[in-house]
This record gives structure tokens, C-alpha cells and sequence, in this order.
């Protein structure tokens, strides 16, 4: 997915970060703009989450998807240690607690 235009976070974008987290999932962010071409690579099988996002399990991975506004997600997550965008194919970083949402390499 991450090919396609979406983005990790959470606790499982910040273990690949070399921070100290245990993820029990991994959670994908899609932009609205992306959705489209992600869309054809969901199982049939996804249900819903309480975040009104879509969840399945790949190699025994619990992956959540949620849609949205990427800065509306920056300014709107619960915890914000854990408001991290991460392109792992680019080897982009977006925090929320920068001044300004920016790419970091």
C-alpha cells in the first residue's frame, strides 16, 4: 500500500523508527487522493473498525486503514507522541508537533 501512496503510523511506524514501542498492529493511513488506487488492494473480508476505518489481517497482522485529510489527521489524533506519518518507501517522516507539517529525511 505504502507503493501506492499510503502512509504507516502509529506505534508500528514508530518501532521501524528505532523507538522503543511494541505494535500489536499496523496501522495505514490513505489520503484521500490515494484512496482510489488502494482501494483494489483490500481483501474482500475487511471489516470496520470504531475509527470507521477498515481492518483484516495479513500474516497474522491486524492492519487497520483509515482514510482521510492528512493534516486534519495531524491536528486530530488522540495521542500526540504517536501523530507520525511515515513513507517508509521514500524515507519521509511527518510529525505533528513540527511547526509546520514537513517532509524529514
Amino acid at each position: 500500500m505504502c507503493r501506492q501512496g499510503a502512509y504507516l503510523t502509529g506505534s508500528y511506524a514508530l518501532y521501524l523508527l528505532g523507538e522503543d514501542t511494541d505494535p500489536n498492529d499496523i496501522d495505514v493511513f490513505v489520503p484521500f487522493h490515494k484512496w482510489e488506487s488502494i482501494l483494489g488492494m483490500l481483501p474482500d473480508d475487511c471489516t470496520t473498525t470504531s475509527f470507521k476505518g477498515l481492518r483484516f489481517t495479513y500474516k497474522e497482522w491486524p492492519i487497520d486503514v483509515v482514510i482521510g485529510d492528512v493534516e486534519s489527521f495531524m491536528r486530530n489524533v488522540g495521542v500526540p507522541s504517536r501523530a507520525i506519518l511515515l513513507d517508509p518507501i521514500a524515507g519521509i517522516v511527518l510529525r505533528a508537533n513540527r511547526a509546520s507539517l514537513r517532509g524529514e529525511r
